[in-house]
Protein backbone atom coordinates (compact mmCIF):
# COMPACT_ATOMS: atom_id res chain seq x y z
CA UNK A 1 0.00 0.00 0.00
CA UNK A 2 2.98 2.38 0.66
CA UNK A 3 4.17 1.88 -2.60
CA UNK A 4 1.12 3.19 -4.62
CA UNK A 5 1.43 6.16 -2.49
CA UNK A 6 4.84 6.90 -3.01
CA UNK A 7 4.34 6.39 -7.15
CA UNK A 8 1.17 8.76 -6.61
CA UNK A 9 3.11 11.15 -4.94
CA UNK A 10 6.43 10.78 -7.82
CA UNK A 11 3.74 10.67 -10.56
CA UNK A 12 2.31 13.84 -9.20
CA UNK A 13 5.01 15.94 -8.85
CA UNK A 14 6.66 15.46 -12.21
CA UNK A 15 9.32 16.03 -11.43
CA UNK A 16 12.66 13.38 -11.30
CA UNK A 17 13.61 12.11 -8.13
CA UNK A 18 16.80 14.05 -6.35
CA UNK A 19 18.94 11.57 -4.31
CA UNK A 20 17.28 12.75 -1.21
CA UNK A 21 14.26 11.56 -2.06
CA UNK A 22 15.18 8.35 -3.46
CA UNK A 23 17.04 7.78 0.14
CA UNK A 24 13.77 8.21 1.71
CA UNK A 25 12.08 5.74 -0.76
CA UNK A 26 14.80 3.16 0.02
CA UNK A 27 15.17 3.65 3.61
CA UNK A 28 10.85 3.40 3.54
CA UNK A 29 10.95 0.76 1.96
CA UNK A 30 14.08 -1.36 3.93
CA UNK A 31 12.18 -0.83 6.81
CA UNK A 32 8.03 -1.87 5.18
CA UNK A 33 10.57 -5.26 4.16
CA UNK A 34 12.37 -5.61 8.07
CA UNK A 35 8.28 -5.38 9.18
CA UNK A 36 7.11 -7.88 7.00
CA UNK A 37 9.91 -10.13 7.17
CA UNK A 38 9.51 -10.32 10.80
CA UNK A 39 5.67 -9.99 11.06
CA UNK A 40 7.17 -13.47 8.29
CA UNK A 41 9.16 -15.21 10.84
CA UNK A 42 6.61 -15.04 13.37
CA UNK A 43 4.08 -16.32 11.77
CA UNK A 44 6.21 -19.06 10.34
CA UNK A 45 7.56 -19.86 14.25
CA UNK A 46 4.17 -20.09 15.40
CA UNK A 47 2.73 -22.66 12.59
CA UNK A 48 5.77 -24.57 13.94
CA UNK A 49 4.77 -25.01 17.26
CA UNK A 50 1.20 -25.61 16.17
CA UNK A 51 2.54 -28.45 13.72
CA UNK A 52 4.78 -30.14 16.02
CA UNK A 53 1.96 -32.37 18.57
CA UNK A 54 0.07 -33.88 15.54
CA UNK A 55 3.47 -34.78 13.74
CA UNK A 56 4.56 -35.81 16.81
CA UNK A 57 1.30 -37.97 16.88
CA UNK A 58 1.21 -39.43 13.07
CA UNK A 59 4.84 -40.20 13.43
CA UNK A 60 3.99 -42.54 16.58
CA UNK A 61 1.14 -43.59 14.94
CA UNK A 62 2.43 -45.34 11.80
CA UNK A 63 4.50 -48.04 12.89
CA UNK A 64 4.22 -50.86 15.32
CA UNK A 65 7.99 -51.24 16.09
CA UNK A 66 8.99 -48.89 19.52
CA UNK A 67 12.02 -47.95 18.27
CA UNK A 68 10.95 -46.44 14.89
CA UNK A 69 8.22 -44.62 16.82
CA UNK A 70 10.98 -42.92 19.25
CA UNK A 71 12.97 -42.46 16.51
CA UNK A 72 10.45 -40.91 14.44
CA UNK A 73 9.40 -38.25 16.93
CA UNK A 74 12.76 -37.97 17.63
CA UNK A 75 13.35 -36.69 14.55
CA UNK A 76 10.79 -34.47 13.77
CA UNK A 77 10.78 -32.53 17.01
CA UNK A 78 14.56 -32.25 16.49
CA UNK A 79 14.17 -31.08 12.87
CA UNK A 80 11.11 -28.26 13.97
CA UNK A 81 13.56 -27.48 17.01
CA UNK A 82 16.18 -26.35 14.25
CA UNK A 83 13.75 -24.60 12.42
CA UNK A 84 12.74 -22.96 15.05
CA UNK A 85 15.84 -21.92 16.10
CA UNK A 86 16.82 -20.74 12.71
CA UNK A 87 13.81 -18.08 12.48
CA UNK A 88 13.76 -17.25 16.08
CA UNK A 89 17.54 -16.39 16.29
CA UNK A 90 19.99 -14.73 14.60
CA UNK A 91 22.69 -17.71 14.55
CA UNK A 92 25.32 -15.97 13.20
CA UNK A 93 25.63 -13.27 15.87
CA UNK A 94 24.81 -15.72 18.67
CA UNK A 95 27.53 -18.00 17.73
CA UNK A 96 30.48 -14.65 18.83
CA UNK A 97 29.11 -15.51 22.67
CA UNK A 98 30.65 -18.91 22.69
CA UNK A 99 34.34 -19.00 22.90
CA UNK A 100 36.96 -19.38 20.36
CA UNK A 101 37.94 -22.76 20.56
CA UNK A 102 34.37 -23.91 20.17
CA UNK A 103 33.54 -21.48 16.84
CA UNK A 104 36.48 -22.95 15.34
CA UNK A 105 35.29 -26.08 15.34
CA UNK A 106 31.58 -25.94 15.34
CA UNK A 107 31.62 -22.48 13.78
CA UNK A 108 29.95 -23.64 10.17
CA UNK A 109 27.51 -25.42 12.33
CA UNK A 110 26.75 -22.04 13.76
CA UNK A 111 25.48 -19.98 10.91
CA UNK A 112 22.42 -19.79 9.12
CA UNK A 113 23.28 -22.39 5.96
CA UNK A 114 25.20 -24.72 8.46
CA UNK A 115 21.61 -24.95 10.65
CA UNK A 116 19.65 -25.55 7.06
CA UNK A 117 22.53 -28.22 5.76
CA UNK A 118 21.97 -30.15 9.35
CA UNK A 119 18.05 -29.72 8.62
CA UNK A 120 18.88 -31.19 5.62
CA UNK A 121 20.89 -34.11 6.69
CA UNK A 122 18.00 -35.03 9.02
CA UNK A 123 15.60 -34.69 6.44
CA UNK A 124 17.06 -37.42 4.28
CA UNK A 125 17.50 -39.48 7.13
CA UNK A 126 13.97 -39.47 8.14
CA UNK A 127 12.64 -40.23 4.39
CA UNK A 128 14.79 -42.62 4.18
CA UNK A 129 13.40 -44.78 7.30
CA UNK A 130 9.81 -43.18 6.20
CA UNK A 131 9.86 -44.44 2.75
CA UNK A 132 12.78 -46.99 1.78
CA UNK A 133 13.75 -48.89 4.58
CA UNK A 134 9.89 -49.30 6.52
CA UNK A 135 7.74 -48.56 3.45
CA UNK A 136 5.40 -45.99 4.92
CA UNK A 137 3.77 -45.16 1.47
CA UNK A 138 1.37 -42.64 2.26
CA UNK A 139 1.58 -43.04 5.73
CA UNK A 140 4.35 -40.82 5.98
CA UNK A 141 3.11 -37.95 4.12
CA UNK A 142 4.10 -36.24 7.46
CA UNK A 143 7.63 -36.12 5.99
CA UNK A 144 6.50 -32.94 4.41
CA UNK A 145 5.76 -30.63 7.07
CA UNK A 146 9.30 -30.28 7.76
CA UNK A 147 10.47 -29.77 4.20
CA UNK A 148 7.81 -27.15 4.06
CA UNK A 149 8.75 -25.45 6.93
CA UNK A 150 12.63 -25.22 5.55
CA UNK A 151 12.09 -24.50 2.11
CA UNK A 152 9.49 -21.49 3.54
CA UNK A 153 12.73 -20.45 6.08
CA UNK A 154 15.31 -20.85 3.11
CA UNK A 155 13.18 -18.04 1.24
CA UNK A 156 12.01 -15.75 3.91
CA UNK A 157 16.04 -15.03 4.68
CA UNK A 158 16.80 -14.83 0.81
Amino acid sequence: MRHRKVDRAILEQNEPLDSDDQDLVISLLTAENDLSLKLYKKILALSILVEIPPLVLLARGVSQAPLLKVAMASLIVLLNFLTLVNTIFEVESASRLFPPLVRKYLGKLMHFRGLCGLNVVLLVQMIYVAFWREQLGWMGVFTVVPIGNLVTLVLLKN
